[in-house]
C-alpha cells in the first residue's frame, strides 16, 4: 500500500483498500489510510466525512482526530476548522508530533495569507515545540525564521510576546490555573474564556487584559484582541510598556477589512512595441522608470509636468503627481497576433479609469482591446499608501537632484502631512493637536511607533524615533532593564530596541546582532553596529568589517548622507585582507565608491575617481570597465564626464546583467562563505 502511494497510484490504492474493507469490515487502519489518500488527492471534504464517521464509534482515536482536523482545515479554513484543530492539540502530541506540527504550520500559512500575523507567528512557534528532531523540525524552524525576516510584516509583530505572570487570589486561583494550562498547550480560545472570567473578578488588572488580548490575537480574533490591548495600555503604569501594548493594538486595528485599498490591473496586447514605446516616450504624461531587465516601466502622471528644472530646491508642489503605472512585457502571442503585453495599474475607482483613458488615447492603434478587464490586483494598507503616494521626481534631472528631491518629499510626508493629518487612533485628531494633551501621551507615542514600522516597510527607515517623540513633547524611551543572565529571546523587538547597548555583555550583544539578522531595523542596526565597533576585542573576534562597512554604506545612502557613506567605503576598502581574493575585493569597494559618488556627479571628486579607475584597472580588466561604464551611463541617462574605456582595446560589450554595486543591489549580494557573525545588510 505504501509503495502505491509513493508512486502516485492513488486510484489503485483506493481500490485495494475497498477490497480489504470488504474482507475486514470496520478495520480502522483501512479508513485512516483511505482518509489520508483522499486528503492527499485534494478531496478534503470526503476525507473529513469518512474520518468523522469513524470517530463516532472511536472518539478517542488520536490519529483520526488529527486527520479530521487536517481535512477540515483544507476544506473550510481555520475559522470553521478551529474546534477540530483545538481538539487535536488538546488530546496531546506524544504519539504523532510530526503530524500535529504539520497542521500547525498549515494553520500558520492560512493566517499569514489573511494577514493575521500575531496568530501566524504563534502557530509557527507551536509547530517548533511540537516537532521532534529531524526534517519536520527543520521545516518548522525555517518557516519561523522566514516569518521573522519578512520585512512586509510590521516589525512589532515579528517577535515573541510573553504573557504576564498573574498570581491571582484565593478566589480566582482555579481560573488562573486553567488559563495557564490552556496557554501552555496552545488552547488560546479556551485560555481567552478563562481570562474573560478573570476580568470579571479583577477588571482593573492590566496583566489580565494584556493576556486576554494576546490570547485573542493568537486565536485569530484581532478586533477583540485590539480592544483588550487598548484597555491593557490604559491600565499599565509603566509608560513604555503601555506604549508597546498600544502600538500592537493600533497595528491590529489597521488589518480588519476596510483599511485597505485595492490596486486594479488592465491588460492589453501590443501590436507594435517600438511604435508604442515611441509614443509613450514623447508624451509628457508618461515617465520612463528604472532599468528593469525583464520589463519596461512607466509612471503615469496625474498632472502634466511643468518645465523641467534641475534644481533640488524646487517647490515640491510644482512636481507632478504619480497617478498609476504601466509595465511592458515582451511576450509574443501568435493567436492574438501580438508581440507583447502591457499592464496598466492604479488604485480602484477614479485613478484606474483615468490611467486607462490616458493610456488608450496615446496608444491608439498600437494595442488590442483590453485582454483582461479590471482585474483585482494586490491590496495595500491605506496608511502605507498615504506615505508612499507622492509627487513624481522627474527622470530628466540629475540623479543627485533626484536623491535630494526624494529626501525632501519623505521629510515633507513625515514632518508636515503626517503631523497635520487626522489619525483614527487619536480620535480623529492630528498629532499636532494632541501634542500638549497629556491624555493622549500613550496613544500619540504609539502612533509614532506605528509610523516607524510603516516607514520600515514603505520607505526603508524613519530618521529617528527619539527625534519625533521629542518634537511632540513625548519622553525618550526608557531602557529595557535586564541582567547578564536575561534570556534575550524572550524580549520583543520593541524591548530589544530599548536596550541600553553600552550595558549589555559581549555575549548578549552577539545574540542581539544575530537577532537583527532577521528584523534588520535600519535605525537600530546603526546604533547596534556602532556599539559593537566601540568594543575592539569584540569587533576583532566577532565582526566581519567588510560586511559591517557595507551595512553602514547602505544605511547612509538611504538617508542621503553621502559624506558618511564615503567614509565607510574607505574603511571597508582598508579592511580588505591580503591574500587570495584581495584584488577582487578592492575592486568591489572601488566600484561601490563610484555608486556613492555618482549621486554628486558634478563634483570634481567623481571626475577624478573615474580617471583613477581608468588608470588603475584599464589595462587589467578593460571588459569590466566597459560593463561598469554602461551601467553608469544608463543610471545617469547620458555619458560620463570622464570615459572609463576611451582608447582601450575592447571586444564588443553586449548588454549584461552585471550592474554597478548600488544600495538596492547590495542587499541581494550574498557572501561566498559566512565569516564570523552574520550582519544585517550582508
Amino acid at each position: 500500500m505504501g509503495r502505491l502511494q509513493e508512486q502516485g497510484h492513488h486510484d489503485r490504492a483506493l481500490q485495494a483498500l475497498d477490497r480489504i474493507e470488504k474482507k475486514r469490515p470496520g478495520y480502522l487502519w483501512t479508513k485512516i489510510v483511505k482518509g489520508s489518500i483522499l486528503l492527499e488527492t485534494d478531496q478534503p471534504e470526503e476525507a473529513y466525512h469518512l474520518v468523522d464517521e469513524l470517530l463516532e464509534k472511536h472518539s478517542d482515536h488520536r490519529l483520526a482526530i488529527a486527520l479530521r482536523a487536517d481535512a477540515a482545515l483544507s476544506a473550510w479554513g481555520f475559522d470553521i476548522a478551529k474546534p477540530a484543530i483545538y481538539q487535536t492539540f488538546y488530546m496531546g502530541t506524544e504519539n504523532y508530533p510530526h503530524i500535529l506540527s504539520g497542521i500547525a504550520r498549515s494553520v500558520a500559512a492560512e493566517l499569514y495569507d489573511g494577514k493575521r500575523y500575531l496568530a501566524a507567528r504563534q502557530y509557527l512557534g507551536l509547530a517548533m515545540r511540537l516537532s521532534l528532531e529531524g526534517e519536520e523540525q527543520q521545516r518548522a524552524y525555517m518557516a519561523l525564521m522566514a516569518f521573522d525576516g519578512d520585512h512586509k510584516i510590521p516589525y512589532p509583530f515579528r517577535s515573541v510576546h510573553k504573557l504576564d505572570s498573574y498570581e491571582g487570589t484565593a478566589e480566582n486561583a482555579k481560573v488562573v490555573a486553567r488559563a495557564d494550562k490552556f496557554t501552555a498547550i496552545g488552547q488560546w480560545q479556551a485560555a481567552s474564556l478563562e481570562y474573560g472570567k478573570l476580568i470579571e473578578l479583577d477588571p482593573e488588572n492590566s496583566s489580565v487584559w494584556k493576556n486576554l488580548g494576546f490570547c485573542k490575537a493568537w486565536d485569530g480574533s484581532e478586533e477583540e484582541a485590539a480592544h483588550a490591548l487598548h484597555k491593557a495600555a490604559e491600565l499599565t503604569q509603566d509608560f513604555d510598556d503601555a506604549v508597546e501594548l498600544e502600538t500592537i493594538a493600533q497595528l491590529l486595528d489597521l488589518y480588519p477589512s476596510g483599511e485597505e485599498t485595492r490596486f486594479m490591473e488592465i491588460e492589453y496586447g501590443i501590436k507594435n512595441t517600438q511604435q508604442l514605446m515611441s509614443a509613450l516616450n514623447f508624451h509628457p504624461r508618461f515617465q520612463r522608470d528604472g532599468n528593469n531587465p525583464d520589463a519596461i516601466e512607466y509612471t503615469i502622471l496625474g498632472s502634466l509636468p511643468q518645465e523641467v528644472i534641475d534644481d533640488p530646491e524646487i517647490p515640491l508642489d510644482e512636481l507632478p503627481c504619480g497617478l498609476g503605472g504601466l509595465v511592458i512585457y515582451n511576450e509574443d502571442n501568435a493567436a492574438l497576433e501580438t508581440e507583447g503585453v502591457v499592464v496598466v495599474t492604479a488604485t480602484e475607482g477614479e485613478q484606474i479609469q483615468l490611467c486607462r483613458d490616458f493610456f488608450e488615447e496615446v496608444a491608439g492603434e498600437d494595442i488590442t482591446p483590453s485582454i483582461k478587464e479590471m482585474t483585482p490586483g494586490f491590496l495595500v494598507k491605506k496608511h502605507v499608501l498615504k506615505l508612499t503616494t507622492q509627487q513624481s521626481v522627474p527622470s530628466e534631472v540629475s540623479i543627485a537632484t533626484q536623491a535630494i528631491l526624494r529626501q525632501r518629499l519623505i521629510k515633507d510626508k513625515l514632518e508636515v502631512e503626517w503631523a497635520t493629518s487626522p489619525h483614527f487612533a487619536l480620535d480623529g485628531k492630528t498629532p499636532q493637536e494632541v501634542s500638549e494633551d497629556s491624555r493622549y501621551r500613550v496613544k500619540l507615542a504609539a502612533t509614532v511607533y506605528l509610523l516607524d514600522s510603516t516607514c520600515e516597510i514603505a520607505i526603508g527607515m524613519l530618521p529617528s524615533v527619539a527625534e519625533v517623540l521629542k518634537r511632540f513633547n513625548l519622553p525618550e524611551p526608557a531602557a529595557t532593564k535586564i541582567d547578564e543572565h536575561q534570556p534575550l529571546h524572550l524580549l520583543s523587538n520593541m524591548q530589544i530596541h530599548r536596550l541600553e547597548l553600552s550595558d549589555i555583555t559581549d555575549e548578549q550583544l552577539r545574540r542581539v546582532l544575530d537577532r537583527m539578522r532577521l528584523t534588520n531595523h535600519s535605525s537600530f542596526v546603526y546604533l547596534l553596529l556602532t556599539e559593537a565597533l566601540s568594543r575592539p576585542e569584540f569587533a576583532e573576534n566577532h565582526l566581519d568589517m567588510n560586511q559591517v562597512c557595507s551595512t553602514f554604506v547602505s544605511i547612509c545612502q538611504k538617508q542621503n548622507k553621502t559624506e558618511e557613506a564615503l567614509k565607510w567605503v574607505e574603511r571597508g576598502r582598508e579592511s580588505v585582507d591580503e591574500g587570495e581574493g584581495h584584488f577582487e575585493a578592492v575592486l568591489q569597494w572601488d566600484a561601490r565608491k563610484l555608486s556613492v559618488l555618482v549621486y554628486q556627479q558634478d563634483d570634481a571628486e567623481f571626475r577624478s575617481y573615474l580617471q583613477l579607475m581608468r588608470e588603475q584597472y584599464g589595462h587589467k580588466i578593460p571588459q569590466y570597465l566597459a560593463v561598469l561604464e554602461q551601467s553608469l551611463t544608463e543610471l545617469l541617462k547620458g555619458p560620463l564626464p570622464v570615459s572609463l574605456t576611451e582608447g582601450l582595446e575592447l571586444a564588443e560589450v553586449a548588454s549584461s546583467s552585471t550592474e554597478i554595486w548600488t544600495p538596492e543591489s547590495e542587499s541581494e549580494q550574498q557572501p561566498k562563505e559566512e565569516k564570523k557573525l552574520w550582519l544585517p545588510g550582508s
